[in-house]
């Protein structure tokens, strides 16, 4: 029985790690472009470790969609060091709404009927988001650039998921590319990044458990887990990141969210949550009818 329970046990671990970004990041006396560049660097040396598959050759396809997700990580990191953590995480699980506009173009997949209803619901809760009152605070000094900054990583983890879609579709390895979008954020942040400061055993620590824990860890119980587990138990499982990111700001360093960004976040993450439930469903009853 507990054999049966592992896939899932480490989708949990795995949300529970991705979690820890917005706290670590926050509370780690490096800048921005450091933390940024130094995590990567611990995260290739880490994945590579575990992760076999990223060890291939990338090709063409991988290089380009790598730098997208180089772009998505930066950005997040850079987003919350502006911003609440509550913004930075809500607003980059936008992601969906990104996918619902430009699937139809870029993965010439058709619009459900559904989509629009999707598209209005999900608006809805981005302008919560970005209407909430916020003021600036000591660990989150611009939240409205911020918010900005936050939505453009979405947009960027909408394209990934696309790009990763797609190689998956085609039986192309995806190792590759998320070994060089960490490549990318080095290449990204290196021309900020030095020199190097002498800095805390707390912060250096904070980089290590970034790389090698927030990042290369859990990307490898996150594969682990998907190979058994269905998408709908999957994404109910991972909807635990959102929600314990600004949990761990909030205890770490009383950062409150504001009602309403709560609220527009709740908003995101149970559309999400309702459409994958419905396509789970719709694809269920495709297959007892065939």
């Amino acid at each position: 029985m507990v054999r049966a329970a592992m896939p899932r046990l480490y989708l949990l671990a795995a949300a529970l790690l991705f979690s820890t970004a917005g706290v670590a990041v926050k509370g780690n006396g490096f800048s921005t472009a450091q933390i940024g560049c130094l995590r990567a660097v611990v995260a290739v040396l880490t994945l590579l470790l575990l992760v076999p598959e990223t060890r291939r050759r990338p090709d063409r396809g991988a290089v380009v969609l790598a730098l997208v997700y180089g772009a998505c990580m930066a950005l997040f990191v850079v987003a919350t060091r502006l911003t609440y953590a509550a913004n930075a995480i809500f607003l980059q699980s936008t992601a969906p709404l990104w996918l619902l506009l430009l699937g139809p173009l870029v993965l010439h997949e058709p619009m459900r009927r559904r989509d629009p209803f999707l598209l209005l619901v999900m608006a809805s809760g981005l302008y919560l988001l970005f209407s909430a009152e916020a003021s600036a605070g000591l660990h989150a000094p611009d939240p409205s650039l911020g918010n900005i900054v936050a939505i453009a990583s979405g947009l960027c983890w909408a394209i990934t998921l696309m790009g990763l879609r797609r190689r998956a579709k085609n039986g192309i390895p995806t190792g590759p590319v998320i070994l060089m979008g960490n490549v990318a954020a080095i290449i990204y942040f290196a021309p900020f990044t030095f020199p190097l400061e002498a800095e805390s055993t707390a912060s250096w620590l904070g980089i290590f458990w970034l790389g090698a824990v927030q990042i290369g860890l859990a990307y490898v119980l996150l594969v682990r887990g998907l190979a058994k587990v269905p998408a709908l138990q999957a994404a109910m499982l991972m909807l635990i990141e959102p929600v314990l990111n600004p949990m761990w700001a909030w205890i770490a360093h009383d950062e409150r969210p504001h009602d309403q960004v709560m609220l527009g976040g709740a908003i995101i993450l149970a559309t999400t949550l309702a459409d994958a439930a419905i396509s789970a469903r719709v694809a269920r009853t495709a297959q007892g009818k065939a």
